[in-house]
């Protein structure tokens, strides 16, 4: 195990409660380019100690046979070079030890004839990661890789519409955007940016991950595969670290309007990029990770979506991960953004409401709530 934090008696109890006592991190990034996970399971005593345990850090990508020969046999090298101890030396196969850590790197055909090159940085037992993570996260971007490339397709499961426009969008101030949307179903989209004052840094930008660790660097080979080899107990520390964060992390004013709103029967679902559970601290119910899972062959997740008339969307700075505001959009439902700036995802008929969202928020749920009172 990995020694990394503390954490308070009341903390522990509260994540116990929410988790039920499973304490793990399960995260995945990456595009045609590259992919990227990184996942454990954590053990806490009693006593508040936080330690990382059955870690499995996975960078891979899809090629045809005749590309990254020379990429694949330079990482080879630098592994053979580094301070890894090669235990298995094949073909398409090479696997390492380095104290307490494994290493695999492997090619595999795939069904549809291209190859599969994957590195492996395992600590502990992963083995509860690697069948997930083969045949769920790494089977269906690669799948959305080659849709991507057929289609010529700029976004995600969903195309991602190129027509934007946030100069254009028309500027609201909270009281006209609560008389536009009152009486109308929403739909919450949440990101990264409502859960940075509670103490989780975004994964981009100032704070973020990527200011200690290459997150944003989704390439195959490059500067996270670089991460992996030589330096993987201080990658296993930063991540781990980073995920002890949601332990810590208290639900924000905007959290709690979000509960308010589905509490007034107005929010009917919220879709959000957010591990941290925040918003089912503050009450919500109707919560839905966006994970990729929900978008293959299912239509659960576009479901959701079309229960609202209006997209409630707040720290989210970009639709590109699944295309799912795109979708919104295409199927009518009004776009309202609440931010301090415009997102670049925005159309000339979409709304801006500028401001924070622990303002703007609590205020639009104070004049819906008064609204939904007099209903009844």
């Amino acid at each position: 195990m990995i020694p990394l934090t503390e954490i308070t008696a009341e903390q522990f109890e509260w994540y116990h409660k929410m988790s039920g006592g499973h304490y793990g991190m399960d995260f995945t990034f990456g595009g045609p380019s590259g992919l990227f996970g990184f996942y454990g399971e954590f053990n806490i005593t009693s006593a508040g100690q936080v330690d990382l345990a059955n870690l499995l850090l996975a960078h891979s990508c899809e090629h045809s046979p005749e590309e990254m020969t020379t990429e694949i046999d330079d990482l080879r090298r630098q592994i053979a070079d580094s301070r890894w101890f090669v235990t298995l030396c094949e073909k398409d196969r090479l696997q390492a030890i380095q104290q307490d850590f494994e290493l695999e790197f492997f090619s595999e055909g795939t069904r549809d004839g291209t190859i599969a090159t994957h590195l492996l940085v395992s600590h502990d037992d992963p083995a509860i990661f690697r069948r997930p993570y083969f045949e769920d996260d790494f089977e269906l971007r690669s799948d959305r890789t080659r849709a991507k490339s057929l289609q010529n397709d700029p976004g995600g499961y969903y195309p991602v519409s190129l027509d934007r426009s946030p100069e254009k969008a028309e500027v609201l101030d909270v009281a006209e955007l609560a008389q536009r949307i009152c009486g109308k179903p929403l739909i919450g989209f949440t990101g990264a940016g409502i859960s940075t004052t509670s103490g989780i840094p975004a994964f981009e930008g100032k704070g973020g991950l990527q200011e200690e660790f290459p997150i944003d660097s989704y390439r195959f080979p490059g500067a996270v595969a670089d991460w992996m080899i030589g330096r993987p107990r201080e990658t296993a520390v930063i991540l781990g670290m980073f995920y002890t964060r949601f332990m810590t992390a208290v639900p924000t004013k905007t959290h709690v309007a979000f509960a308010a709103l589905e509490r007034c029967g107005q929010l009917k679902q919220i879709i959000t990029g957010n591990f941290d559970m925040l918003q089912e601290r503050a009450g919500s119910h109707n919560v839905h990770v966006n994970e990729p899972k929900y978008f293959r062959n299912t239509d659960e997740g576009w479901g959701w979506i079309r229960q609202g008339q209006v997209a409630l969307v707040t720290g989210v700075s970009m639709d590109a991960d699944n295309g799912l505001i795109d979708y919104a959009r295409d199927y009518d439902l009004q776009i309202a953004v609440i931010g301090p700036t415009r997102p670049c995802f925005m159309h000339a008929q979409d709304w801006f409401v500028e401001g924070l969202a622990d303002d703007m928020l609590p205020e639009l749920a104070r004049i819906l709530g008064k609204e939904c009172m007099s209903d009844t």
